[in-house]
């Protein structure tokens, strides 16, 4: 199955300012990939990356109304971290 086979931990994220998160999570050094899905941004961190630590930098940044999930992954998010494998790299879509 594709979904089980997604390798790694999802989050969604959602704050005040989605365009800033969005921005902060990409800026983030222990960040593998994100992307916008809807009202949330989907997020993915290099391996023992704590929740803890991803909630006090984005506090550091002054996020407010932060919402932080970890969820499981969909069909898209396997599609993207396909394309993201392949390229190498993020791609913004």
């Amino acid at each position: 199955n594709i979904v089980d086979s997604y390798g790694e931990k999802l989050y969604a994220f959602k704050s005040e300012n989605m365009y800033s998160l969005l921005k902060d999570l990409r800026g983030y050094d222990k960040n593998s990939g994100c992307f916008a899905f809807g009202e949330f941004l989907h997020a993915t961190f290099v391996n023992n990356t704590q929740l803890v630590e991803i909630n006090d930098y984005l506090r550091s940044k002054a996020h407010k109304e932060l919402v932080i999930e970890e969820i499981e992954p969909g069909i898209e998010d396997c599609f993207i971290k396909l394309l993201k494998d392949k390229n190498g790299k993020d791609k913004e879509f």
